[in-house]
Order: C-alpha cells, then sequence, then structure tokens
C-alpha cells in the first residue's frame, strides 16, 4: 500500500470511528447507557451494526471513551484557566466564560449530560468509575483554589470556597439538563452565574 493510500485508510477509519463516538454520544444523552443499544448507535452513523463493532466492542467501550474525552476537555480547560495570567477571579470568570455556553447547546451540552451519568449513574461500566473517582477531585481542588486566592483578594464573598465551587458546578450542570428544546427559558450569562460567589453583590 503507497503513503498516499495507507493515509487514506486511516482517515477514512478516524472519520468513521468519530461517527459512531458522536452518534453514541446523542443517544447516550438521550437514553442513559442502560436503555441504548449499538444497533441504534450504528443506525445514527450510517453505517451497519458489524462495522460499528468492528470499531467499539460494546456501547460499555464507547461510554468509557466518550467519558474519557469530556474529562481530558474539561480538565484542560480548568488547568489552563490555573495557569493563565491574571487575578484568580479573572481566570474564574474566562473559565465559567467558557464552560456556560457549551452547557446550553449542541455537542458541549450532549457531553455534559454524558458526565453527569458518568458521575451519578450506578449502570456505568467499573473501568468508567474507577476513571472518574479518580480524576474527578481535580476539577474541585482548581476550582476551590482559584475561588480562595480570589477571597484573600477580596474579589469573592467569604464562605467556605469548597462549598462555592460545589454551588457554581452544580448551577452548571444544571443548567445542562434543564436547556432542553422547547423548554423557553432566558439562561443566565457567566457574569449573572458568577454573582453567586462575587463580593460585588
Amino acid at each position: 500500500m503507497s503513503p498516499r493510500s495507507a493515509e487514506s485508510t486511516n482517515q477514512i477509519k478516524d472519520e468513521r470511528r468519530a461517527k459512531i463516538l458522536m452518534a453514541a454520544l446523542r443517544v447516550f444523552a438521550e437514553k442513559g447507557l442502560q436503555a441504548s443499544k449499538m444497533s441504534e448507535i450504528a443506525s445514527q452513523a450510517g453505517m451497519s451494526n458489524g462495522l460499528a463493532y468492528h470499531y467499539f466492542e460494546s456501547k460499555e467501550a464507547l461510554f468509557h471513551e466518550l467519558a474519557t474525552i469530556a474529562m481530558d476537555t474539561s480538565l484542560g480547560a480548568y488547568r489552563a484557566a490555573a495557569a493563565a495570567p491574571g487575578s484568580a477571579y479573572e481566570r474564574i470568570r474566562r473559565l465559567v466564560s467558557g464552560i456556560v455556553p457549551s452547557a446550553y447547546r449542541g455537542e458541549g451540552r450532549l457531553f455534559f449530560l454524558l458526565m453527569i451519568q458518568a458521575f451519578t449513574f450506578r449502570d456505568i461500566p467499573e473501568s468508567t468509575r474507577a476513571m472518574v473517582a479518580e480524576r474527578s477531585p481535580e476539577y474541585s481542588s482548581i476550582l476551590t483554589g482559584l475561588i480562595r486566592r480570589a477571597q484573600a483578594d477580596g474579589d469573592v464573598r467569604a464562605a467556605d470556597p469548597a462549598m462555592l465551587a460545589a454551588s457554581l458546578t452544580a448551577m452548571i450542570q444544571g443548567l445542562a439538563v434543564i436547556s432542553t428544546p422547547g423548554y423557553d427559558v432566558a439562561f443566565p450569562d457567566a457574569e449573572t452565574i458568577l454573582r453567586l460567589i462575587s463580593a460585588q453583590n
């Protein structure tokens, strides 16, 4: 096989994997892992059941990979915020401003819904449960640390920083849950959400 042919073949494989993953994300977000079927995922991806199984051995493997992608992406955003220049409050604002729009619409919202399942549902694969348990404390650690530093600067109100971090996270996750099609409500922007912790209320 020529280098060009090999490159083309790999591109086709990557595109098929991506289509299966995005189809699985839509199905899992709507139905949850337990009620989802590989045949439905394959149909949404526009391919045969057998071809879908060629790339992923089970729906559990798909769920695990999607959860890994979600955690890699979101933890990357948290780490970038922690390392960014500016005051602690400015870094919190940039982090929340980046997260909030994705909680309301499109692919980002679907990943939010999938991760809520990964954090709370009992029927997720044990490997996924272990991965989430190992990596999830970093979210709280980063956000709590930023809030604690912002409190020292006088930009965040006096309260338990871990409680404020949990409240901020819960609000954003809750918005992802209620932002269903047809739900006619004006969703808050990042500045409105930040009033939850701001010292300037």
